[in-house]
Formats: structure tokens, sequence, C-alpha cells
């Protein structure tokens, strides 16, 4: 509650009108008016004058100021970055699942390591080329600063843009646009349009 609140408060609580207060205040009824209106404020000396007439004291009459906790501003945000993670593990498994054609090595050798079986051309190429994993240590880290919004829609766009590439990634026989495949492309368009999305999805929670 506000200064001005509080006078006109303590007034009425007291039982006084405005003219009432000015006269013992020696003010005229405007200066009242005027601070319960919040358009002045009391000087030092009318602000004890006042805490001796409503009975109570100064520091009452001001308003307090509550400190932000510390935790609320520097708080890292360990749920969604789980969450980022999972969602980047998930697409992992779901690929190798999907886009894999599983050999006869063991499933720790499969799930894990690159160098083995088939793999379809924009799962295997993000894999091979280790932008996979660089895409989930930077979403992750966005998460992990409280950008949550923004990493969880940038994760999603990161799955989304691998399941389009790969479904409509393949080229016309013959055309000579990303070895045959321009699911990168895709891919990364989806990825950008997310990243653009979780930036103004970020904003706006924030504002």
């Amino acid at each position: 509650m506000e200064l001005h609140e509080r006078i006109k408060d303590n007034r009425i609580r007291c039982g006084l009108t405005q003219e009432e207060l000015a006269e013992k205040m020696e003010v005229s009824r405007q200066a009242v008016t005027k601070w319960e209106q919040g358009k002045s404020a009391p000087s030092t000396e009318n602000l004890f004058r006042l805490a001796d007439i409503f009975g109570t004291t100064v520091d009452l009459l001001l308003p307090r100021q509550e400190p932000v906790p510390e935790t609320e501003t520097k708080r890292f945000d360990a749920e969604g970055t789980l969450l980022v993670i999972g969602i980047f593990l998930l697409t992992h498994v779901l690929g190798r699942v999907l886009y894999t054609v599983r050999p006869t090595f063991s499933l720790d050798q499969w799930l894990l390591r690159y160098d083995v079986g088939q793999f379809a051309y924009l799962y295997g190429w993000l894999q091979g080329n280790g932008l996979f994993w660089y895409c989930m240590v930077l979403c992750a880290a966005a998460a992990l600063l409280g950008k949550r919004r923004l990493a969880l829609t940038a994760a999603t766009g990161f799955a989304l843009g691998i399941v389009v590439g790969e479904w409509l990634g393949p080229n016309p026989a013959g055309a000579a646009v990303g070895n045959t495949h321009y699911g990168w492309a895709i891919w990364g368009g989806i990825f950008l349009a997310s990243i653009l999305l979780g930036l103004f999805l970020q904003r706006r929670a924030e504002t």
C-alpha cells in the first residue's frame, strides 16, 4: 500500500474528514486532498504530525519495499534442463529405431556408436558431424539459465525438423542438391524457425 493510501485509510479509521484533518495539521484541505491522491507528499515534519494524530508511527505510514528473494532472480532451471535433454535423448533413440538398420552388434554399440549399421541420410549426417549433440548442449544451457520456453521450443523444432527432413528430403531423380537429399535444408529451416519462435515466446514470458 502506498503512502497516499495509508493516509486516507488512517483518516477514515480515525473518523476524520479532510477538513478536520487539515485543521489539526494546520494546512489547507487542498493539501490533504493532494496527499491522499498521491499528487504530493507531506514533509518529514508533517509525517510525524500525521503519525501522532493517527496514533501510529512514521514507519507504519511509509510503504515497505519488499526485497526480491535471491533464489527467484538467480535460480537455475534444473527441471527445464532435464526436459530438454529428455527430448534429445528420446529423439536419439527413436532415430536409431526408425532411421538405422541394426547389424549384428550389441545393443549398447547400436545405441551409442555412429560407425555401426546403416543410417538414413539426415539422421546419420547430424550424428556423424556432431551437430546432434552440439544442439543438445546449447538448448540445455539455455534451459539451465532460465530460458525454458526458448530451449523447449528449439528442442521440439530440432526433433520435428528431423522427421520432416527425412520424410520430404529425398530429391527427385537426377537432382544434384545435398547429395540427392535436401533434408538438411528442411531440418535447418524448421530448427531456425523454432529458435525464432522460442525467442518470441521467451520475450513475452519475461515482459
